[in-house]
């Protein structure tokens, strides 16, 4: 990001930032309609599950050689 122009690394930051407190404002959404319908646990599997998946996909990629830097 050091590389880009400022009005664009400001505009490429408030969309991170936003589209970042959207997904946190849904996940405390779900995970409280989580807990009080399923359990105090549920939300912490929900998002292990969540990890376990990025894992996964993540050293598939590596595998198959497409993360090549």
């Amino acid at each position: 990001m050091r590389n880009m122009k400022p009005h664009i690394r400001g505009t490429l930051s408030g969309l991170a930032f936003f589209f970042g407190s959207i997904g946190t404002t849904t996940f405390a959404l779900v995970g409280g309609i989580i807990f009080d319908t399923i359990g105090p646990w549920a939300p912490f599997m929900v998002v292990a599950s969540a990890d376990t998946l990025v894992l996964i996909i993540s050293l598939i990629f590596i595998m198959c050689g497409l993360l090549d830097r």
